[in-house]
């Protein structure tokens, strides 16, 4: 894989993670337990 396309790819990489970030409450996954009834 060349320089560029892994640059590519690490950018992709990076947006999709943001992207996933945007719907959650700041520490949101460390709260689930806490803050979600099991069920």
């Amino acid at each position: 894989m060349t320089k560029k396309k892994l640059g590519y790819w690490r950018s992709v990489l990076r947006m999709a993670a943001l992207c996933h970030d945007l719907g959650h409450l700041p520490f949101s996954h460390a709260a689930e337990k806490e803050l979600l009834p099991e069920g």
